[in-house]
């Protein structure tokens, strides 16, 4: 099956930069993030198979982000992608530096925003949980399936979304491409809309976790990598930050403060001057 390739903006003949996503989104509401880099890069997005038209969510298994790392560089091959600014958020960032470590050489620079690097006390638990056929019982699988789906239109999807806490501080583009590129007609003639990732793939995938801990060693040194970890962090803690930090001297970290897991959708225009800074320090 051929992989879709989403093209969010700049020149066909410029370097590329590759963008993973989060668990349950779109690559579309993480534009105003990139826009400053459309000037100088290429910027594309495989999407995880979620997002591939007509592919059901598998049963629940553990250590499945590995197939998205596969997926990505399958992708590059088939779109004939190389030399790659990777930058993934969240799951996607962990897909990013899998993909990495498997071909580092298709790769130029690695820009990790708040990855999901759980405690790993936590992470052996929510594994245990699912190889025990409880993965329904783990609450971010539970909350992923019993998200709403239907909205009447895009217009009620914003509206939707703007009544959640967890929306109220993002970008306004950002949410508005959310309710638009998030969700898609169920008919031919417009009208009622769902999801693009559909509740049954964001559970599987949280119930897919991949700890990183025993591969970071392998990071130290390999490209030049930047850590982006926000201090209110639920996925990426900053006991771990630091540890990682211990076990990847190598690479550039820096901590946002008062911020949580989404900050890429809240504060964009930030977080690109972070990423122009160390790309513009990096650079040969």
């Amino acid at each position: 099956m051929s992989q879709p390739l989403v093209e969010l903006g700049g020149a066909p003949e410029a370097p590329v930069m590759h963008f993973a996503i989060a668990n349950g989104f779109v690559p579309e509401i993480y534009i105003p993030l990139l826009q400053p880099f459309f000037a100088d890069y290429r910027v594309v997005s495989l999407p995880p198979r979620a997002l591939w038209d007509g592919i059901p969510a598998p049963a629940f298994g553990t250590n499945e982000w590995d197939i998205m790392a596969d997926d990505i560089l399958a992708g590059m091959d088939e779109h004939g992608l190389d030399k790659v600014v990777a930058v993934g958020h969240s799951m996607g960032a962990v897909a990013s530096v899998l993909a990495a470590l498997k071909q580092p050489e298709r790769f130029t620079h690695l820009i990790l925003l708040d990855p999901t690097i759980l405690l790993q006390d936590l992470g052996k638990a929510l594994q245990a949980a699912v190889r025990a056929g409880m993965a329904e019982r783990i609450p971010m699988v539970e909350a992923a399936q019993h998200r709403i789906n239907a909205f009447a239109s895009v217009e009620a999807a914003e509206k939707h979304l703007r009544s959640k806490k967890v929306f109220s501080q993002w970008d306004e583009q950002a949410l508005r491409n959310y309710a638009e590129f998030g969700t898609v007609s169920t008919s031919d003639n417009g009208g009622p809309r769902e999801l693009r990732f559909s509740p049954a793939w964001e559970a599987y995938y949280y119930a897919a976790y991949t700890p990183l801990y025993d591969l970071l060693p392998q990071l130290n040194g390999l490209l030049p990598t930047l850590f982006i970890q926000a201090e209110d962090s639920n996925a990426f803690v900053p006991k771990t930050f630091r540890e990682v930090q211990e076990i990847v001297p190598s690479a550039t970290y820096v901590q946002l403060q008062e911020q949580e897991h989404l900050f890429p959708m809240v504060i964009p225009q930030a977080v690109s001057q972070i990423i122009r800074d160390f790309l513009n320090n990096t650079l040969v």
